[in-house]
């Protein structure tokens, strides 16, 4: 499998071998067994890559490396692999408390190329939990990392990073990304980071992070319902308290809606990042729809939103359409449900042409029947 591994990271990815070959030195991978004594003990290793005097090797726990039942375990194996071909273009990650999210984001979308099932797929229920923070966000046990200094330090936050590789498998899968643009970021020394990077490269990256955002309002379409299943199980055993409380930015009773709406000051959506506005009760009825972003951000930088609307008309069926916004700013829609549409959202994408932080972006939503 490593083999196999090192030659779509080399042949099809365009990476070179890790310096250890240069170095004259083989690429060594320590499997160690937790909990019993072991000659590893001392330097209490968990499943990771680490640097050496002649380059990166791996730890990993024997367990999951002899479990095959459990899927995590080769996934687990081929992710470390992955850090360790990307290391070599460590010095050319500019901004790196930005890019930090996207070393473990690919290293995971990795995995899917041998491993795409349903263990692949257990941090993906974090994404509709927290959609207002940042794609770049990171956090990882207990450490800060880039968030902000009010998000809290628990499982949903600090598996986002490696959640996102569903972001990655939307690109290429669903929009016909060129998965050589994804790895290509590491390739070259831009300057950029991984989501200006994508900006630059990808001209319909706006619209695609919109239709990525509606698409995971639609209980993630892109997924088998299997996958979803299992990251609703460990969303369930790991989300504690976290668990629906930022899905829905604001919510409202279709059959009294008229009013103007804004989210509140925790989950106004940050760069690249979106919030959901549920509306119940709402079948066979009519709703104008009028949209107002602020101009500039909680720091100053230029607003730019995208809005869809998602329809849903029972359990996994779910319609989406565009919501026409001038200068990313504005814009008005009517939407009209059907007797079977009982529920509908508007999902406000906040993609600005800012690449960094945390300030957020406030709009209001006015709603008549």
């Amino acid at each position: 499998m490593l083999l196999k591994s090192r030659n779509k990271i080399i042949n099809e990815l365009g990476f070179l071998d890790p310096v250890n070959i240069e170095n004259g030195k083989l690429i060594n991978i320590y499997l160690h067994q937790t909990g019993t004594p072991d000659i590893f003990d001392q330097y209490n290793w968990n499943a990771s890559m680490r640097g050496g005097t002649y380059g990166p090797y791996v730890t990993m726990p024997y367990g999951i490396y002899l479990d095959q039942l459990y899927d995590a375990g080769t996934g687990t194996l081929l992710h470390e692999n992955f850090h360790i071909y990307q290391s070599r273009y460590f010095s050319n990650i500019a901004n790196g408390n930005d890019w930090a999210w996207y070393i473990e984001t690919t290293a995971q979308w990795f995995e899917l190329f041998y491993n795409n099932y349903e263990e692949s797929f257990v941090e993906v229920g974090s994404l509709t939990n927290i959609p207002h923070v940042a794609l770049w966000h990171k956090t990882y046990r207990g450490i800060q990392g880039n968030g902000t200094i009010n998000d809290p330090q628990t499982w949903i936050y600090e598996v986002h990073q490696y959640a996102l590789h569903a972001f990655l498998l939307y690109l290429t899968e669903i929009k016909g990304v060129n998965p050589n643009i994804i790895t290509r970021a590491f390739l070259i020394n831009s300057g950029y980071t991984p989501q200006e990077y994508y900006f630059n490269e990808i001209p319909e990256f706006r619209a695609y992070f919109a239709d990525w955002a509606a698409a995971n309002t639609s209980n993630l379409n892109y997924l088998t319902r299997e996958q979803v299943e299992r990251s609703n199980t460990e969303l369930q055993q790991y989300g504690g308290d976290d668990i629906g409380f930022n899905d829905y930015s604001i919510e409202v009773d279709g059959n009294n809606a008229s009013g103007t709406f804004s989210p509140s000051v925790n989950l106004k959506p940050r760069s690249w990042a979106y919030n959901v506005v549920k509306v119940n009760n709402s079948a066979n009825k009519s709703f104008n729809i009028s949209f107002n972003g602020e101009e500039n951000g909680s720091e100053g930088a230029n607003s730019f939103f995208e809005i869809r609307i998602v329809k849903k008309a029972g359990e996994n069926n779910y319609t989406t359409t565009n919501f026409e916004i001038e200068n990313g700013l504005t814009g008005n829609k009517t939407v009209t449900l059907n007797e079977n549409e009982d529920e509908f959202y508007i999902v406000v994408v906040s993609v600005p042409e800012y690449f960094s932080g945390n300030q957020n972006y406030n709009y209001s939503i006015s709603i008549s029947e």
